[in-house]
Protein backbone atom coordinates (compact mmCIF):
# COMPACT_ATOMS: atom_id res chain seq x y z
CA UNK A 1 0.00 0.00 0.00
CA UNK A 2 1.31 3.17 -1.09
CA UNK A 3 1.50 6.19 1.50
CA UNK A 4 0.12 9.37 0.79
CA UNK A 5 3.19 11.94 1.63
CA UNK A 6 2.30 15.23 3.86
CA UNK A 7 1.33 18.25 1.59
CA UNK A 8 4.18 20.23 3.87
CA UNK A 9 6.64 20.31 6.58
CA UNK A 10 7.08 17.59 8.88
CA UNK A 11 3.73 15.90 10.25
CA UNK A 12 2.21 17.18 13.23
CA UNK A 13 1.26 14.62 15.97
CA UNK A 14 -2.43 14.49 15.36
CA UNK A 15 -3.12 12.19 12.75
CA UNK A 16 -6.09 12.12 10.31
CA UNK A 17 -7.50 9.50 7.95
CA UNK A 18 -9.13 9.44 4.97
CA UNK A 19 -12.86 7.75 4.07
CA UNK A 20 -12.66 4.27 4.53
CA UNK A 21 -11.53 3.98 1.09
CA UNK A 22 -8.32 1.97 0.79
CA UNK A 23 -6.06 4.89 1.18
CA UNK A 24 -3.12 5.38 3.54
CA UNK A 25 -2.65 8.49 6.21
CA UNK A 26 -1.25 11.72 5.81
CA UNK A 27 -0.85 14.37 8.47
CA UNK A 28 -2.10 18.20 8.83
CA UNK A 29 -3.19 20.47 11.75
CA UNK A 30 -6.58 21.87 12.19
CA UNK A 31 -5.07 25.29 11.15
CA UNK A 32 -3.62 24.41 7.82
CA UNK A 33 -7.33 22.53 7.17
CA UNK A 34 -8.81 25.68 7.90
CA UNK A 35 -6.61 27.89 5.98
CA UNK A 36 -6.43 25.56 3.01
CA UNK A 37 -9.07 23.44 2.63
CA UNK A 38 -12.57 25.48 2.92
CA UNK A 39 -15.14 25.42 0.45
CA UNK A 40 -15.35 28.21 -2.50
CA UNK A 41 -18.39 29.93 -4.00
CA UNK A 42 -20.07 27.47 -6.66
CA UNK A 43 -18.28 30.45 -9.31
CA UNK A 44 -14.98 28.81 -8.49
CA UNK A 45 -15.66 26.18 -10.93
CA UNK A 46 -13.95 22.42 -11.59
CA UNK A 47 -12.71 20.90 -15.08
CA UNK A 48 -15.77 17.87 -14.14
CA UNK A 49 -13.32 15.37 -13.83
CA UNK A 50 -15.33 13.10 -11.56
CA UNK A 51 -18.73 14.97 -12.53
CA UNK A 52 -19.12 13.55 -16.43
CA UNK A 53 -22.35 14.27 -17.56
CA UNK A 54 -21.12 13.82 -21.43
CA UNK A 55 -19.75 14.90 -24.53
CA UNK A 56 -21.52 17.56 -26.24
CA UNK A 57 -19.29 18.73 -28.99
CA UNK A 58 -18.65 22.13 -27.20
CA UNK A 59 -16.60 22.40 -24.03
CA UNK A 60 -18.95 24.99 -22.49
CA UNK A 61 -21.51 22.53 -22.38
CA UNK A 62 -19.13 19.92 -20.95
CA UNK A 63 -18.09 22.02 -17.97
CA UNK A 64 -22.10 23.46 -17.50
CA UNK A 65 -23.32 19.58 -17.61
CA UNK A 66 -20.45 18.74 -15.05
CA UNK A 67 -21.64 21.32 -12.93
CA UNK A 68 -25.62 20.45 -12.68
CA UNK A 69 -24.48 17.05 -12.14
CA UNK A 70 -22.21 17.90 -9.03
CA UNK A 71 -24.69 20.50 -7.91
CA UNK A 72 -27.34 17.82 -7.84
CA UNK A 73 -25.46 15.56 -5.76
CA UNK A 74 -24.88 18.24 -3.20
CA UNK A 75 -27.82 19.91 -2.59
CA UNK A 76 -29.96 16.76 -3.62
CA UNK A 77 -32.72 18.56 -5.65
CA UNK A 78 -33.99 19.27 -9.31
CA UNK A 79 -34.87 22.56 -8.94
CA UNK A 80 -32.82 25.08 -11.03
CA UNK A 81 -33.09 28.01 -9.31
CA UNK A 82 -31.93 26.41 -6.30
CA UNK A 83 -29.09 24.36 -7.72
CA UNK A 84 -28.01 27.61 -9.77
CA UNK A 85 -27.98 29.54 -6.53
CA UNK A 86 -28.81 32.63 -8.22
CA UNK A 87 -30.16 34.11 -11.63
CA UNK A 88 -27.47 33.91 -13.74
CA UNK A 89 -27.15 29.94 -12.69
CA UNK A 90 -30.80 29.33 -13.06
CA UNK A 91 -30.88 30.56 -16.69
CA UNK A 92 -27.16 28.90 -17.47
CA UNK A 93 -28.90 25.42 -16.57
CA UNK A 94 -31.90 25.80 -18.42
CA UNK A 95 -30.29 26.92 -21.74
CA UNK A 96 -28.10 23.65 -21.39
CA UNK A 97 -31.91 21.45 -21.28
CA UNK A 98 -33.04 23.73 -23.99
CA UNK A 99 -29.87 22.65 -25.96
CA UNK A 100 -30.70 20.25 -28.74
CA UNK A 101 -27.11 19.34 -28.70
CA UNK A 102 -27.61 18.31 -25.16
CA UNK A 103 -29.33 14.83 -26.09
CA UNK A 104 -30.80 11.91 -23.79
CA UNK A 105 -28.52 9.63 -25.60
CA UNK A 106 -25.31 11.55 -24.96
CA UNK A 107 -26.23 12.23 -21.49
CA UNK A 108 -26.98 8.43 -20.89
CA UNK A 109 -23.55 7.82 -22.56
CA UNK A 110 -22.16 10.15 -20.17
CA UNK A 111 -23.73 9.03 -17.03
CA UNK A 112 -22.24 5.36 -17.57
CA UNK A 113 -18.88 6.22 -18.35
CA UNK A 114 -16.92 4.09 -16.30
CA UNK A 115 -19.01 1.15 -15.43
CA UNK A 116 -17.02 -0.83 -17.40
CA UNK A 117 -13.50 0.00 -15.66
CA UNK A 118 -15.15 -1.09 -12.34
CA UNK A 119 -16.68 -3.99 -12.97
CA UNK A 120 -13.69 -5.74 -14.85
CA UNK A 121 -13.19 -8.79 -13.24
CA UNK A 122 -16.46 -9.22 -11.47
CA UNK A 123 -19.48 -11.34 -11.28
CA UNK A 124 -22.10 -8.13 -11.39
CA UNK A 125 -25.81 -8.19 -10.99
CA UNK A 126 -27.16 -6.05 -13.49
CA UNK A 127 -30.75 -5.39 -12.20
CA UNK A 128 -33.14 -3.39 -14.18
CA UNK A 129 -36.79 -2.29 -13.30
CA UNK A 130 -39.13 0.84 -14.41
CA UNK A 131 -40.37 3.90 -12.69
CA UNK A 132 -43.22 6.06 -13.63
CA UNK A 133 -42.07 9.87 -13.24
CA UNK A 134 -45.71 11.87 -12.62
CA UNK A 135 -46.19 15.31 -12.95
CA UNK A 136 -50.03 15.46 -12.82
CA UNK A 137 -50.36 18.05 -10.78
CA UNK A 138 -47.94 20.26 -13.12
CA UNK A 139 -50.71 19.70 -16.23
CA UNK A 140 -51.58 22.91 -16.75
CA UNK A 141 -48.33 24.29 -17.80
CA UNK A 142 -46.25 21.01 -18.76
CA UNK A 143 -46.57 20.09 -22.70
CA UNK A 144 -45.66 16.88 -24.76
CA UNK A 145 -46.09 14.56 -22.11
CA UNK A 146 -47.53 10.95 -22.58
CA UNK A 147 -49.74 9.30 -19.77
CA UNK A 148 -48.32 6.91 -17.42
CA UNK A 149 -49.41 3.78 -15.26
CA UNK A 150 -53.35 4.45 -14.94
CA UNK A 151 -53.84 6.55 -18.18
CA UNK A 152 -54.85 9.77 -17.51
CA UNK A 153 -52.13 11.56 -15.77
CA UNK A 154 -49.16 13.19 -17.27
CA UNK A 155 -45.57 11.98 -16.76
CA UNK A 156 -43.38 9.18 -18.50
CA UNK A 157 -41.53 6.19 -18.04
CA UNK A 158 -37.56 5.47 -16.83
CA UNK A 159 -35.97 1.96 -17.02
CA UNK A 160 -32.24 1.75 -15.71
CA UNK A 161 -29.93 -0.84 -15.73
CA UNK A 162 -28.28 -0.99 -12.15
CA UNK A 163 -24.93 -2.88 -11.24
CA UNK A 164 -24.09 -4.13 -8.12
CA UNK A 165 -21.09 -6.30 -7.07
CA UNK A 166 -22.80 -10.09 -6.94
CA UNK A 167 -20.07 -11.01 -4.00
CA UNK A 168 -20.34 -7.96 -1.48
CA UNK A 169 -23.30 -6.05 -2.80
CA UNK A 170 -21.57 -2.51 -3.67
CA UNK A 171 -23.58 -0.54 -5.75
CA UNK A 172 -21.37 -0.19 -8.86
CA UNK A 173 -23.03 2.54 -10.96
CA UNK A 174 -25.55 2.68 -14.15
CA UNK A 175 -24.74 0.80 -17.38
CA UNK A 176 -27.80 2.15 -19.20
CA UNK A 177 -30.89 4.07 -19.19
CA UNK A 178 -34.18 4.22 -20.85
CA UNK A 179 -36.91 6.57 -20.83
CA UNK A 180 -39.86 6.45 -22.94
CA UNK A 181 -43.72 8.37 -22.95
CA UNK A 182 -46.76 6.35 -23.49
CA UNK A 183 -48.80 8.30 -26.16
CA UNK A 184 -51.34 5.69 -27.16
CA UNK A 185 -53.21 3.14 -25.75
CA UNK A 186 -52.50 -0.78 -26.98
CA UNK A 187 -53.13 -1.91 -30.52
CA UNK A 188 -55.84 -4.67 -31.34
CA UNK A 189 -53.65 -6.74 -32.09
CA UNK A 190 -51.08 -6.10 -29.14
CA UNK A 191 -51.18 -9.56 -28.14
CA UNK A 192 -49.79 -10.87 -31.81
CA UNK A 193 -46.97 -8.12 -32.16
CA UNK A 194 -43.61 -9.03 -32.39
CA UNK A 195 -41.55 -8.28 -28.82
CA UNK A 196 -39.80 -5.39 -30.53
CA UNK A 197 -43.13 -3.24 -31.09
CA UNK A 198 -44.27 -3.99 -27.79
CA UNK A 199 -43.48 -1.90 -24.42
CA UNK A 200 -41.93 -5.01 -23.25
CA UNK A 201 -39.06 -5.32 -25.59
CA UNK A 202 -37.25 -2.41 -22.98
CA UNK A 203 -36.41 -5.33 -21.07
CA UNK A 204 -34.05 -6.82 -23.57
CA UNK A 205 -32.68 -3.17 -25.03
CA UNK A 206 -31.73 -2.31 -22.14
CA UNK A 207 -30.04 -5.47 -20.95
CA UNK A 208 -28.55 -5.72 -24.22
CA UNK A 209 -27.36 -2.12 -24.30
CA UNK A 210 -26.17 -2.07 -21.19
CA UNK A 211 -24.16 -5.56 -21.37
CA UNK A 212 -21.75 -3.91 -24.12
CA UNK A 213 -20.59 -1.42 -21.58
CA UNK A 214 -19.91 -4.47 -19.40
CA UNK A 215 -17.48 -6.49 -21.49
CA UNK A 216 -15.15 -6.19 -18.94
CA UNK A 217 -16.94 -8.02 -16.32
CA UNK A 218 -16.15 -11.72 -15.48
CA UNK A 219 -19.87 -13.04 -14.88
CA UNK A 220 -23.09 -10.92 -15.47
CA UNK A 221 -26.41 -11.79 -13.77
CA UNK A 222 -29.64 -9.91 -14.96
CA UNK A 223 -31.90 -9.68 -11.58
CA UNK A 224 -35.37 -8.53 -12.59
CA UNK A 225 -39.32 -8.52 -10.90
CA UNK A 226 -42.23 -10.44 -12.53
CA UNK A 227 -42.43 -8.24 -14.73
CA UNK A 228 -39.56 -9.63 -16.59
CA UNK A 229 -41.01 -12.79 -16.87
CA UNK A 230 -40.98 -13.13 -20.44
CA UNK A 231 -40.22 -15.96 -22.54
CA UNK A 232 -38.03 -14.22 -25.32
CA UNK A 233 -35.80 -13.33 -22.38
CA UNK A 234 -35.12 -16.58 -21.66
CA UNK A 235 -34.96 -17.53 -24.96
CA UNK A 236 -32.39 -15.09 -26.37
CA UNK A 237 -30.16 -13.72 -23.46
CA UNK A 238 -28.51 -16.13 -21.18
CA UNK A 239 -25.04 -17.22 -23.06
CA UNK A 240 -21.86 -18.52 -21.58
CA UNK A 241 -21.50 -15.40 -19.47
CA UNK A 242 -25.14 -14.30 -19.06
CA UNK A 243 -27.67 -15.55 -16.75
CA UNK A 244 -30.77 -14.51 -15.64
CA UNK A 245 -32.09 -14.31 -12.44
CA UNK A 246 -35.96 -13.13 -12.78
CA UNK A 247 -39.28 -13.81 -10.10
CA UNK A 248 -41.93 -16.14 -11.81
CA UNK A 249 -45.12 -14.29 -12.67
CA UNK A 250 -47.09 -16.80 -14.69
CA UNK A 251 -47.88 -20.33 -13.77
CA UNK A 252 -46.28 -21.67 -16.95
CA UNK A 253 -46.91 -24.97 -18.78
CA UNK A 254 -43.97 -27.86 -18.66
CA UNK A 255 -42.82 -30.10 -20.82
CA UNK A 256 -44.41 -32.94 -18.73
CA UNK A 257 -46.70 -36.38 -19.35
CA UNK A 258 -48.83 -35.56 -17.25
CA UNK A 259 -49.54 -31.38 -18.28
CA UNK A 260 -48.34 -30.01 -15.14
CA UNK A 261 -47.64 -26.73 -14.60
CA UNK A 262 -44.57 -24.16 -12.97
CA UNK A 263 -46.61 -23.28 -9.72
CA UNK A 264 -48.20 -26.81 -9.08
CA UNK A 265 -44.73 -28.57 -10.05
CA UNK A 266 -42.47 -26.95 -7.48
CA UNK A 267 -45.20 -26.48 -5.02
CA UNK A 268 -45.58 -30.60 -4.78
CA UNK A 269 -41.73 -31.10 -4.34
CA UNK A 270 -39.98 -32.22 -0.82
CA UNK A 271 -38.91 -29.37 1.00
CA UNK A 272 -35.22 -29.53 0.91
CA UNK A 273 -33.93 -26.45 3.26
CA UNK A 274 -35.33 -24.80 5.73
CA UNK A 275 -33.73 -21.77 7.74
CA UNK A 276 -34.55 -18.64 9.82
CA UNK A 277 -34.61 -15.14 8.90
CA UNK A 278 -35.40 -12.13 10.72
CA UNK A 279 -37.77 -9.70 9.08
CA UNK A 280 -38.14 -6.14 9.94
CA UNK A 281 -41.82 -4.35 10.06
CA UNK A 282 -43.02 -2.99 6.87
CA UNK A 283 -46.00 -1.25 5.69
CA UNK A 284 -47.88 -4.83 5.30
CA UNK A 285 -45.98 -6.81 7.91
CA UNK A 286 -44.55 -7.41 11.85
CA UNK A 287 -41.25 -7.91 12.13
CA UNK A 288 -40.77 -11.79 13.18
CA UNK A 289 -38.98 -14.10 12.80
CA UNK A 290 -39.59 -16.47 9.88
CA UNK A 291 -39.18 -20.17 8.85
CA UNK A 292 -38.52 -20.10 5.71
CA UNK A 293 -38.76 -23.64 3.46
CA UNK A 294 -37.05 -24.18 0.47
CA UNK A 295 -37.52 -26.22 -2.16
CA UNK A 296 -35.69 -26.37 -6.22
CA UNK A 297 -35.54 -28.22 -9.35
CA UNK A 298 -34.95 -28.76 -12.55
CA UNK A 299 -37.61 -28.12 -15.16
CA UNK A 300 -38.43 -27.13 -18.74
CA UNK A 301 -40.94 -24.72 -20.07
CA UNK A 302 -42.66 -25.05 -23.01
CA UNK A 303 -42.86 -21.54 -25.37
CA UNK A 304 -45.83 -20.25 -24.74
CA UNK A 305 -49.00 -20.40 -27.34
CA UNK A 306 -49.07 -16.15 -27.56
CA UNK A 307 -45.18 -16.29 -28.73
CA UNK A 308 -44.94 -14.08 -31.34
CA UNK A 309 -41.22 -15.20 -32.42
CA UNK A 310 -41.73 -17.34 -34.84
CA UNK A 311 -37.91 -18.41 -34.21
CA UNK A 312 -38.13 -19.28 -30.39
CA UNK A 313 -37.24 -22.25 -29.12
CA UNK A 314 -40.04 -24.54 -28.73
CA UNK A 315 -38.91 -24.61 -24.75
CA UNK A 316 -36.31 -23.54 -22.70
CA UNK A 317 -34.74 -25.36 -19.43
CA UNK A 318 -34.54 -23.30 -16.14
CA UNK A 319 -34.33 -24.60 -12.56
CA UNK A 320 -37.14 -22.74 -10.24
CA UNK A 321 -36.55 -21.77 -6.76
CA UNK A 322 -39.63 -21.89 -4.02
CA UNK A 323 -38.88 -19.52 -1.00
CA UNK A 324 -42.22 -19.79 1.49
CA UNK A 325 -42.78 -19.40 4.80
CA UNK A 326 -44.21 -21.31 7.39
CA UNK A 327 -47.54 -21.05 8.47
CA UNK A 328 -46.67 -21.47 11.96
CA UNK A 329 -44.89 -18.22 11.71
CA UNK A 330 -47.37 -15.69 9.89
CA UNK A 331 -48.35 -13.10 12.39
CA UNK A 332 -51.87 -13.15 12.71
CA UNK A 333 -53.65 -12.14 8.68
CA UNK A 334 -50.69 -11.19 7.06
CA UNK A 335 -49.73 -12.51 3.67
CA UNK A 336 -46.81 -15.14 4.04
CA UNK A 337 -43.55 -14.95 2.25
CA UNK A 338 -43.79 -16.94 -0.78
CA UNK A 339 -41.09 -16.43 -3.63
CA UNK A 340 -40.83 -18.36 -6.74
CA UNK A 341 -37.51 -17.62 -8.55
CA UNK A 342 -36.55 -18.46 -12.14
CA UNK A 343 -32.77 -18.51 -13.17
CA UNK A 344 -30.63 -20.53 -15.76
CA UNK A 345 -27.84 -20.81 -12.98
CA UNK A 346 -27.23 -24.17 -11.82
CA UNK A 347 -29.25 -24.76 -8.49
CA UNK A 348 -27.84 -28.51 -7.14
CA UNK A 349 -28.01 -27.62 -4.00
CA UNK A 350 -28.94 -25.67 -0.75
CA UNK A 351 -26.48 -23.66 -0.56
CA UNK A 352 -26.77 -22.83 -4.44
CA UNK A 353 -30.53 -21.68 -3.63
CA UNK A 354 -29.61 -19.78 -0.88
CA UNK A 355 -26.95 -18.04 -3.19
CA UNK A 356 -29.52 -17.30 -5.73
CA UNK A 357 -32.55 -16.12 -3.26
CA UNK A 358 -29.73 -13.43 -1.51
CA UNK A 359 -28.74 -11.72 -5.22
CA UNK A 360 -33.04 -11.69 -5.75
CA UNK A 361 -32.83 -9.68 -2.37
CA UNK A 362 -30.32 -7.10 -4.21
CA UNK A 363 -32.83 -6.14 -6.64
CA UNK A 364 -33.89 -4.00 -3.70
CA UNK A 365 -31.12 -1.50 -4.50
CA UNK A 366 -32.94 -0.21 -7.36
CA UNK A 367 -35.94 0.21 -5.43
CA UNK A 368 -34.37 2.27 -3.07
CA UNK A 369 -32.38 4.55 -5.91
CA UNK A 370 -36.24 5.11 -7.77
CA UNK A 371 -36.86 6.49 -3.75
CA UNK A 372 -33.96 8.64 -3.84
CA UNK A 373 -35.07 10.08 -7.24
CA UNK A 374 -37.90 10.83 -5.88
CA UNK A 375 -39.94 11.48 -3.23
CA UNK A 376 -37.33 10.61 -0.36
CA UNK A 377 -34.58 12.31 -2.10
CA UNK A 378 -33.99 14.46 -5.47
CA UNK A 379 -37.69 15.06 -5.83
CA UNK A 380 -37.67 14.81 -9.27
CA UNK A 381 -41.57 15.20 -9.53
CA UNK A 382 -41.76 18.76 -8.58
CA UNK A 383 -39.78 20.10 -11.01
CA UNK A 384 -41.29 23.58 -12.67
CA UNK A 385 -39.34 22.57 -16.23
CA UNK A 386 -42.28 22.76 -18.80
CA UNK A 387 -41.47 20.63 -21.45
CA UNK A 388 -41.13 16.94 -22.24
CA UNK A 389 -37.84 16.50 -23.49
CA UNK A 390 -36.36 18.56 -21.05
CA UNK A 391 -37.56 16.67 -18.46
CA UNK A 392 -36.23 13.51 -19.50
CA UNK A 393 -32.85 15.24 -19.46
CA UNK A 394 -33.04 16.34 -15.82
CA UNK A 395 -34.58 12.61 -15.30
CA UNK A 396 -30.84 10.89 -16.65
CA UNK A 397 -29.07 13.29 -14.94
CA UNK A 398 -30.89 13.10 -11.94
CA UNK A 399 -30.83 9.27 -11.58
CA UNK A 400 -27.40 9.63 -12.06
CA UNK A 401 -27.22 11.61 -9.37
CA UNK A 402 -29.68 9.79 -7.12
CA UNK A 403 -27.08 6.56 -7.66
CA UNK A 404 -24.04 9.06 -6.44
CA UNK A 405 -25.68 9.85 -3.20
CA UNK A 406 -26.47 6.95 -2.46
CA UNK A 407 -23.24 5.33 -2.83
CA UNK A 408 -21.67 8.00 -0.54
CA UNK A 409 -24.81 6.62 2.02
CA UNK A 410 -24.18 2.97 2.03
CA UNK A 411 -20.14 4.10 2.26
CA UNK A 412 -21.38 6.21 5.60
CA UNK A 413 -22.97 3.30 7.43
CA UNK A 414 -19.89 0.80 6.35
CA UNK A 415 -22.28 -1.19 4.07
CA UNK A 416 -19.72 -1.13 1.48
CA UNK A 417 -16.22 -1.78 0.43
CA UNK A 418 -15.94 0.16 -2.75
CA UNK A 419 -13.04 2.14 -3.66
CA UNK A 420 -13.15 6.60 -3.13
CA UNK A 421 -12.39 7.11 -6.65
CA UNK A 422 -16.22 5.64 -7.59
CA UNK A 423 -17.04 8.90 -5.95
CA UNK A 424 -14.29 11.36 -5.53
CA UNK A 425 -11.50 12.53 -7.70
CA UNK A 426 -7.75 12.05 -5.83
CA UNK A 427 -7.81 15.65 -4.78
CA UNK A 428 -11.24 15.74 -2.61
CA UNK A 429 -9.81 11.94 -1.28
CA UNK A 430 -7.06 14.14 -0.14
CA UNK A 431 -8.92 16.90 1.57
CA UNK A 432 -10.90 14.27 3.18
CA UNK A 433 -7.62 13.07 4.83
CA UNK A 434 -6.99 16.10 6.42
CA UNK A 435 -11.13 17.03 7.44
CA UNK A 436 -11.83 13.64 9.20
CA UNK A 437 -9.76 13.80 11.84
CA UNK A 438 -12.13 16.88 13.35
CA UNK A 439 -15.28 14.67 12.92
CA UNK A 440 -13.85 11.13 14.95
CA UNK A 441 -14.76 10.91 18.18
CA UNK A 442 -12.73 10.36 21.27
CA UNK A 443 -12.90 6.66 21.09
CA UNK A 444 -12.04 6.66 17.40
CA UNK A 445 -9.28 9.13 17.76
CA UNK A 446 -7.87 5.99 20.27
CA UNK A 447 -7.20 3.51 17.94
CA UNK A 448 -4.79 2.26 15.99
CA UNK A 449 -4.49 3.71 12.33
CA UNK A 450 -2.92 0.35 11.02
CA UNK A 451 -6.37 -1.34 12.52
CA UNK A 452 -8.74 0.23 10.23
CA UNK A 453 -10.35 2.20 7.18
CA UNK A 454 -11.92 5.23 8.51
CA UNK A 455 -15.14 5.09 6.98
CA UNK A 456 -18.34 8.01 5.66
CA UNK A 457 -20.41 6.36 7.91
CA UNK A 458 -18.65 6.90 11.61
CA UNK A 459 -19.27 10.93 10.60
CA UNK A 460 -22.39 10.32 12.00
CA UNK A 461 -20.55 9.44 15.56
CA UNK A 462 -19.36 13.10 15.80
CA UNK A 463 -20.48 15.56 18.25
CA UNK A 464 -22.82 18.15 16.22
CA UNK A 465 -20.61 21.09 17.59
CA UNK A 466 -17.50 19.99 15.79
CA UNK A 467 -19.75 19.13 12.61
CA UNK A 468 -21.14 22.83 12.82
CA UNK A 469 -17.66 23.79 13.14
CA UNK A 470 -16.18 22.27 10.23
CA UNK A 471 -19.35 23.56 8.25
CA UNK A 472 -18.41 27.22 9.55
CA UNK A 473 -14.76 26.88 8.68
CA UNK A 474 -15.48 25.23 5.13
CA UNK A 475 -18.07 27.33 4.19
CA UNK A 476 -16.71 31.11 4.97
CA UNK A 477 -13.60 30.27 3.47
CA UNK A 478 -12.19 29.78 -0.65
CA UNK A 479 -10.31 26.77 -1.96
CA UNK A 480 -8.26 25.65 -4.60
CA UNK A 481 -9.96 22.36 -5.70
CA UNK A 482 -13.19 19.61 -4.06
CA UNK A 483 -15.65 22.45 -3.55
CA UNK A 484 -18.43 19.96 -3.34
CA UNK A 485 -17.53 17.98 -0.23
CA UNK A 486 -19.51 20.29 2.67
CA UNK A 487 -22.42 19.54 0.42
CA UNK A 488 -21.93 15.85 0.90
CA UNK A 489 -20.54 15.32 4.51
CA UNK A 490 -23.43 17.92 6.02
CA UNK A 491 -26.44 17.21 3.32
CA UNK A 492 -27.92 14.67 5.95
CA UNK A 493 -31.49 14.80 4.76
CA UNK A 494 -31.32 12.73 1.95
CA UNK A 495 -29.04 10.46 2.88
CA UNK A 496 -29.94 9.61 6.03
CA UNK A 497 -33.75 8.85 5.64
CA UNK A 498 -33.03 6.85 2.45
CA UNK A 499 -30.77 4.80 4.04
CA UNK A 500 -32.68 3.94 7.11
CA UNK A 501 -35.97 2.77 4.54
CA UNK A 502 -33.34 0.45 2.57
CA UNK A 503 -33.03 -1.71 6.48
CA UNK A 504 -36.36 -1.67 6.99
CA UNK A 505 -37.37 -3.60 3.74
CA UNK A 506 -34.39 -5.54 3.78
Amino acid sequence: MLTTPPLRGTPPCKATVCTHLWHDFCYISDDEISKDFAMPEMQQERDGRRFFAGNFGDARLKKTGALLHEQMVIKQKVCLRQLGENRAGEVRFGRFFANDQVSVEKLVEGVCEGINLRSAGRHVLAIEDTSEVNYQKHAKRVSGLGTVGNGSDLGFFIHPLLVVDANVGDCLGLAHMKLWQRTQGKAANYKSLPIEKKESWRWIETFQLGKKRLSSAQKITLVADREADIYEMWDRLPDERTHLLIRACRDRALVTADGRTLFDWIGAQTVQGSYWIDLPATHERSAHKALIHVRFGAVSIKKPSHCSDRNASAHVSLNVIEAVEDASTVVGKEERICWRLLTTHAVTNLEEARQCIEWYCMRWTIEQAFRTIKSQGLNLESSLIEEASRLEKLAVMATSAAVQVMQLTLAREGKTLRPATDVFTAAEIEVLHHIQPTLEGKQRSKESPCARHACLGRLDDCPLGRLEGIRQRTETRSHHDAPWLAGILFNSSGMGSGSRNFDRKQ
